[in-house]
């Protein structure tokens, strides 16, 4: 008559590790979740950094290109201005050239007509 005891306890503690085998399946089940929606908000956080980084880049590459475009656009202006004042100089040498040739031929007449008297 042991044995339905034997058994029973058996039975009973069989179902009591059946119900917390049970219990940690859910809690597991719990856990996972959580988990996942932890990791969900996460991917979100990344994609929302990484899309804030990208911004950055574009705004940084839009400042670099308008500094090249105004580097370039001086430097058009100050070759301009060089090759106007090469022109200026130019023109000026040849004023002067002329005003020394007159001189010249000046001081030629001036000089054979001193001789002269």
């Amino acid at each position: 008559m042991e044995m339905p005891v034997e058994k029973d306890a058996m039975i009973k503690y069989l179902q009591a590790s059946l119900e917390r085998a049970r219990e940690h399946e859910i809690e597991a089940v719990r856990a996972r979740a959580s988990c996942e929606e932890k990791l969900t908000g996460k991917d979100e956080k990344i994609t929302a950094l990484e899309q804030n980084i990208r911004e950055r880049d574009d705004v940084i590459n839009r400042k670099e290109d308008m500094i090249r475009a105004s580097a370039e656009s001086h430097e058009i202006e100050q070759r301009n201005v060089i090759q106007e004042k090469c022109s200026e100089m130019k023109a000026l040498r040849t004023e002067f050239d002329d005003i020394s040739m007159t001189l010249r031929k000046t001081y030629q007449i001036l000089d054979s007509t001193f001789r002269q008297l």
